[in-house]
Formats: structure tokens, sequence, C-alpha cells
């Protein structure tokens, strides 16, 4: 799932499972304080015609939903620490958030890289 909807949106499957990891632990029922649901954490009230809000609890929708947005975001973004502060609705107030996720992006880069050395 998350493949497919890296390469309909040109988004870097790694930056989609850092995203997820970061949001909801994986946890696809997740539901935060603010109302964001599902794997990667999307408030319904502001994405209401990308899908309904049952649907953010199935994770294919969620994923490809989250996906998009971030593609949107990436479009008018410089970079994507700046992708991802608008993703997480903190762009121009604090860099924690995207230093969390970029953080977790490199551990799996690192993994993988690792991983494949060993092939």
């Amino acid at each position: 799932m998350i493949f497919e909807s890296a390469h309909k949106y040109n988004i870097d499957p790694l930056l989609i499972l850092s995203v997820m990891s970061i949001e909801s632990r994986f946890d696809s029922s997740a539901i935060s304080g603010a109302k964001a649901i599902g794997l990667m954490q999307i408030i319904h009230f502001w994405h209401q015609e990308k899908t309904t809000q049952a649907n953010l609890f199935i994770p294919k929708n969620n994923i490809d939903v989250g996906t998009k947005i971030l593609a949107e975001y990436s479009a008018r973004s410089n970079s994507e620490r700046e992708t991802l502060l608008r993703y997480n609705g903190t762009w121009k107030k604090s860099d924690k958030y995207a230093n969390k996720v970029l953080h977790r992006k490199n551990e799996y880069t690192n993994e993988l890289i690792a991983a494949l050395k060993r092939t």
C-alpha cells in the first residue's frame, strides 16, 4: 500500500513509513485528541473533499489520502522538512515534528542499507 501510494504521488516511501511511525505508531484505529484518524493521522475536517471520515479507518485509504496530502504540501514547499511542518500544522512554529520524522526516516534508510549489504 505504501509503495503504491508513493509511486502514485511521487513521494519517498520511507517518508510515508516514517510519518506513519511517528503519527500513529502503525495503529490504524488511532484517534488523536485533535480528532486525527488512522495510520497517517488525518484530520477529516481539513480534508473532507478527499474522503469520508469512516474511510480514514481503512489503512489503504488512509495511506493514499495521507500521501496525497504530503504531495500537495510538497508542491508548495522548498524542502522535505517544510512539507512535514505543513503536514503537521507546525510550519513557521517548531521543527520538533519534522526532526522526529526525518530522524526516523534516517533510521529506516540505515536499516535498509545494512540489510542490502548483508545480501
